[in-house]
């Protein structure tokens, strides 16, 4: 891969009516803008939220005044169509400020096998998790990292109030610098079409010292400028105290790097305040 080459084709966005879902999306038409590629929304009816509301004893919690009532499959759906169409709305509003083409997308099922579905490899996806204070954070954190796993696009994971912006560091994470490590050429095509600085963090190994020579052999190949420097230890606490001296950096990596796949990205995830942008 080559950093002259076209990042996307599609910008996709997981929807939801949070603040900072909203937020995403804000973040989402602008990376379509810059990329000229078509921006699409996915919403996702929850097929276990209908499941639950179809059982006679299910009921909800009123949050003011910790009643319970009952709950419908049909009250659901109501809830769900207008959800959609508030969505619709925001999508649309959102995609004529930024100038581009827009869709959206409702499906019915499993939300990460709905999502995965509507992914193609040239796509890039974007989710957005909440606070690291919000109660729904770890499964939040869980549930994202699985869809990273199956997603065949980068997946750019949006953590709290983090936000992308072009005057943000990429910081590339890296095991080795050999030619199936997808995350450096993504990373380079992004420096260079965003005009960011760059930074290669390695993860640590039993050659550093050839790896950084390697590194620095590509950049020069490439025409890019970055720092290099090796992480002390592969503990998720290092890879953060490392991200946290530039604020605002946004971290890419290939799945799997630094063993950063499953329980261990989920708890990268929960842990982080900064974007990450995994890529397959």
């Amino acid at each position: 891969m080559e950093p002259s080459e076209v990042l996307m084709r599609r910008v996709l966005v997981l929807l939801d009516a949070s603040r900072t879902g909203l937020a995403a999306v804000e973040t989402a038409a602008r990376m379509a803008a810059q990329a000229q590629a078509e921006l699409t929304g996915l919403f996702v009816e929850d097929a276990a939220l209908l499941r639950s509301a179809a059982l006679p004893f299910a009921r909800e919690i009123n949050l003011v005044s910790a009643s319970l009532r009952p709950l419908s499959t049909a009250e659901v759906e109501r809830r769900l169509r207008a959800q959609a169409a508030a969505l619709r709305v925001q999508l649309e509003s959102t995609a004529q400020r930024f100038s581009v083409h827009w869709s959206l997308q409702v499906s019915r099922g499993e939300v990460n096998a709905a999502t995965v579905g509507a992914t193609q490899p040239d796509d890039m996806l974007i989710v957005q998790v909440g606070p690291p204070t919000g109660i729904q954070r770890g499964h939040r954190g869980a549930q994202v990292a699985a869809l990273a796993s199956l997603a065949q696009c980068p997946v750019l994971v949006l953590t709290g109030p983090a936000k992308l912006s072009a005057s943000q560091e990429i910081a590339v994470l890296i095991d080795d610098a050999s030619s199936e490590n997808t995350a450096l050429p993504r990373a380079g095509i992004m420096a260079r079409a965003e005009h960011r600085a760059l930074a290669v963090l390695g993860a640590p190994c039993a050659h550093p010292a050839e790896r950084t020579s390697a590194v620095r052999d590509w950049l020069r190949a490439h025409r890019l400028s970055a720092t290099v420097t090796t992480l002390p230890s592969d503990q998720i606490s290092a890879l953060i105290a490392a991200m946290r001296p530039t604020s605002g950096r946004t971290l890419v990596f290939r799945q799997g790097t630094m063993g950063l796949a499953g329980s261990r990205l989920a708890e990268l995830i929960r842990a982080a305040d900064f974007p990450i942008l995994i890529t397959p």
